[in-house]
Formats: C-alpha cells, structure tokens, sequence
C-alpha cells in the first residue's frame, strides 16, 4: 500500500466540509467542522510542495552567504563560508526546516553587516530583499480567501 499524506488529508478536509456525512452539523459545530476542513486542504497543499519549497530557499541562501562570505571577513565571513559548503542529504521536511531556521538567523546577521556597509552592499541588499520576496510567494496559500 502507497500512503499519500496530501490524498488523505484532502479526503478528510472534503468530509468535514462536508459535513452532511457526519450528520447534520449546524451553528458552532458546523462551522467548526468545515473551518477544520479548510485548516486540512492548506495543509496538503503546503505539505505537497514542502521539501521543495525549503531546498529551494536553503540553496538561495547559500548563494547569497557565498556572494558574501569573501567581503564580510571576521567570524561572520567564517560561519558564512562554513555554510556555503553545506549541502543537504536529508530530505525530511524537518530536518529541512531545522536548516532553513538556521540559515535565516545567519541571513539576519548578514543583513545587519549589510545595512551598516551601507552602498559597499547594496547588491547583496538586493539579493537578500529579492530572495525574501521570493520566500514569501513560495509560501502563499494557493487557494482564496488565503
């Protein structure tokens, strides 16, 4: 048997939205089943493109402390150069998650080395705005009203 996590989750959001499987649910109980349904289809879609939307911002981040690592100096440019090197083996969406927080606590201290460089930076100023924009879409809820 082939368990597909975002299958199930669906199927299970599908009942409960539509509640007239359990039974006729009304007021609190039937807002709350269908607001459970709608929490369960952003979750399989979020699961679906999980791991790839976290490699993705891993490997875009490293770009970005690899732009960086040579003109920052000191133990910063050290921790950037370290994690340039990383690659990631693991796939499993927490250990994925795990590296993504710590790359972006680096991507915090970078950026405040960025901003007191001020125009010797503001390339990697760009870079790093442009990929938190990017970032951000890679989140977005794919369906309305999200």
């Amino acid at each position: 048997m082939n368990l597909d996590a975002g299958k199930m989750l669906s199927s299970a959001a599908v009942g409960l939205i539509d509640s007239s499987a359990l039974g006729p649910l009304e007021g609190y109980a039937g807002a709350s089943a269908g607001g459970l349904g709608m929490a369960l289809m952003i979750l399989s879609d979020q699961l679906d493109g999980a791991a790839a939307n976290l490699s993705s911002e891993n490997e875009a981040l490293r770009e970005i402390f690899g732009q960086a690592a040579s003109r920052v100096g000191g133990p910063l440019g050290e921790r950037l150069s370290a994690v340039v090197q990383g690659e990631h083996e693991d796939l499993r969406v927490h250990v994925l998650q795990a590296e993504n927080d710590a790359l972006r606590s680096l991507l915090i201290e970078l950026h405040a080395w960025v901003e007191e460089a001020g125009a010797d930076a503001a390339d990697l100023e760009n870079a790093i705005w442009a990929e938190l924009r990017v970032s951000t879409e890679r989140r977005n809820v794919g369906f309305a009203p999200f």
